[in-house]
């Protein structure tokens, strides 16, 4: 372990975020203390408090950069693609998917009670909540669909983006459970094998221009 002195670490913020989420991912939510926190940085008991007030000032951090961090992937996952294109959605989907399986941490955070109890979301001078919205992405891919026929333009336009989220949300979760590799086992199957007839059950559902 580090001297505790090293609380004078170049980078410090960003040590005692990374460790935030080596601790979370541990001892959860419910474990996390800001005395464990210093530990498991290897630094003293009064140097978080350097850059944040109380517990929930970092898990409101975390819970910032998990979405922003989201949106950028889920950007990222069409940029390739034409607002005309109907896999457009199909894309998000599988970005979502990808994103909650190599970030389980952050996915719990984003989107439980008691993480965003925790935090109270402070709304500090400096953070561009633009960067954040991950869920205004998928809202303005619903609409170029219905814009080009892809999706009814009849329907209110955020709650079919919610109806479409809760569902690849769902199926992240169960994922991230081992539902899912469960499941496939029980019919014989790999994980990989039935994630890739979800796949196109998805592109299906979102990518084929129904409405």
């Amino acid at each position: 372990m580090k001297s505790p002195s090293s609380y004078h670490h170049p980078d410090l913020k960003s040590e005692l975020l990374r460790a935030s989420l080596k601790l979370l991912r541990e001892d959860g939510l419910e474990g996390f203390t800001l005395r464990g926190l210093a530990q498991v940085a290897g630094v003293s008991h009064a140097a978080p408090y350097r850059h944040f007030r109380n517990k929930g000032e970092i898990i409101a951090t975390l819970i910032l950069e998990g979405h922003r961090l989201l949106r950028a992937r889920l950007l990222a996952s069409r940029e390739a693609l034409s607002p005309s294109n109907p896999e457009s959605l199909f894309a998000l989907g599988k970005a979502y998917l990808e994103f909650a399986r190599e970030n389980p941490v952050y996915l719990k955070l984003m989107f439980t009670q008691e993480a965003m109890t925790s935090a109270m979301l402070p709304h500090e001078p400096g953070i561009d909540f633009q960067e954040t919205d991950s869920f205004g992405v998928l809202l303005e891919t619903v609409q170029q669909c219905q814009a080009n026929a892809l999706l009814s333009p009849d329907q209110d336009s955020q709650a079919l983006a919610i109806w479409i989220w809760s569902g690849v949300h769902g199926l992240a979760l169960l994922q991230n459970a081992g539902m899912i590799a469960g499941l496939a086992a029980h019919g014989g199957r790999t994980e990989n094998q039935l994630m890739g007839d979800i796949y196109r059950v998805m592109n299906s559902e979102y990518g084929g221009g129904k409405g």
